[in-house]
C-alpha cells in the first residue's frame, strides 16, 4: 500500500506509507490483546469473591481499551499524508497520537530532509541499526518531523512541497 495517489482535478495527492504487512501486525496485536480481555472476563465470572469479579473485570477493560487505541492509530497512520493544494493544506499523522494535524503549505517557511539511526545490541550480542527518514517542516504553526519508513516515500512528499510553494 505504499504508493502514491494523484488526482488531477482536485490539485491533490496522497502519499501513503504504510505497508500491508503492518495491518497483520495490527491485527496480530488487537487479537492478541482481546484474546488476554476474554480470558480475564471468563476468569471474573468464575470468581466466586464479588471484589476479585469487580478487579479481574476491571483489568480486562484495559487490553480491550489497548487494542481500540492500536487500531485507530494503525487508521491514523494508513491514510498517509496527504498535499491538497486546492485548499493549501498538508494533513499528516504523527506519533503515537490518532489525531491527524494539518498546516497550511503556504505557511510553510523552511522544509529539510534529514536521516537519524539507531545503533544498538540485540540480546545475541548482534550490532542492529534503526534508520529513520525524517522531513521537518517549518513555518507559522511551529516545527513538525514527519517520519517515513522508506526514504523514497519522504522524498516524493519534499519534492511535492518544494514545487507547490518554490522553497530550495
Amino acid at each position: 500500500m505504499a504508493d502514491v495517489t494523484r488526482n488531477a482535478t482536485s490539485g491533490s495527492c496522497t502519499i501513503v506509507d504504510f505497508a500491508w504487512y503492518m495491518w497483520m501486525a495490527v491485527l496480530f496485536i488487537t487479537g492478541f490483546l482481546l484474546i488476554i480481555a476474554c480470558i480475564c472476563f471468563g476468569l471474573a465470572l468464575v470468581a466466586k469473591d464479588q471484589t476479585m469479579r469487580l478487579i479481574i473485570g476491571l483489568v480486562g477493560i484495559v487490553p480491550v481499551a489497548l487494542a481500540i487505541w492500536v487500531f485507530l492509530l494503525a487508521k491514523t497512520h494508513s491514510k498517509g499524508h496527504i498535499v491538497d493544494v486546492k485548499n493549501d493544506i498538508l494533513e499528516f499523522p504523527k506519533g503515537f497520537n490518532i489525531k491527524r494535524y494539518q498546516v497550511r503549505l503556504s505557511e510553510i517557511r523552511e522544509i529539510n530532509m534529514r536521516q537519524d539511526s539507531e545503533v544498538w545490541t540485540d540480546n545475541q550480542g548482534k550490532i542492529r541499526t534503526n534508520r529513520y527518514n525524517i522531513l521537518d517542516i517549518n513555518g507559522d504553526f511551529g516545527l513538525h518531523s514527519l517520519f517515513f519508513g522508506s526514504d523514497d516515500k519522504r522524498n516524493e512528499l519534499y519534492s511535492a512541497i518544494t514545487r507547490i510553494n518554490k522553497l530550495s
